[in-house]
């Protein structure tokens, strides 16, 4: 009896340790996750955006707008660190909400907006937090958004980040006839196609 004990005993102060051990050996590994260093560029970015309520032409319908990203991809990317192996990386922004969804007003108002997005990289990026204070409408071919002087935390960490998202013809037609043009269709969505971002 008191020998089962000392065995039960012996057993234990094995196999304790050995679970403390892969215990700190877990978390060491989870722990051990770094962010990538140096600067990222890619040449290509797609992504859609939603407006809710539809933006419409001349005077504004709603007093309150939200306007949703989704699908947002960034492409030919390429690591400036040495051994990166970034080529991608998913986007997803926080929703922006706007005062009125007068497409006038929108074209405007992008200029003081706040833009939140997390990128999660492929191959050993990690991911990364930025963050934009307004957004410049080019009218002039491709006719996009251009968002610099954004911060940049956790990978590829910088302070003068720069993303650029080119709209599709079909976007750019709406958009375009929406703001100028107080008899044209109210537009609902637009589809970036292009663009690049460097952070």
């Amino acid at each position: 009896m008191h020998l089962n004990k000392r065995i039960a005993k012996t057993i234990l102060a094995v196999v304790v340790p050995l679970g403390m051990i892969g215990s700190v050996a877990l978390v060491g590994g989870v722990a051990s996750a770094k962010s990538a260093t140096g600067t990222v560029t890619c040449t290509g970015m797609t992504a859609s955006i939603t407006f809710t309520p539809a933006l419409v032409p001349g005077t504004a319908t709603s007093k309150k707008e939200s306007t949703t990203i989704t699908n947002g991809q960034l492409t030919g990317c390429t690591g400036s660190a040495a051994g990166s192996t970034v080529t991608s990386g998913t986007l997803v922004a926080k929703p922006i909400k706007g005062k009125s969804n007068s497409c006038t007003s929108f074209a405007t108002s992008a200029g003081t907006s706040k833009f939140s997005f997390t990128i999660t990289w492929n191959g050993n990026g990690g991911s990364s937090k930025a963050s934009f204070v307004g957004a410049n409408f080019n009218t002039s071919p491709p006719v996009g958004f251009t968002l610099s002087n954004g911060k940049v935390t956790k990978s590829f960490a910088t302070t003068s980040a720069t993303d650029t998202a080119d709209l599709d013809s079909t976007s750019t037609t709406n958009i375009t006839n929406c703001v100028t043009d107080t008899s044209s269709a109210s537009v609902a969505g637009l589809t970036i196609s292009g663009g690049s971002a460097t952070y």
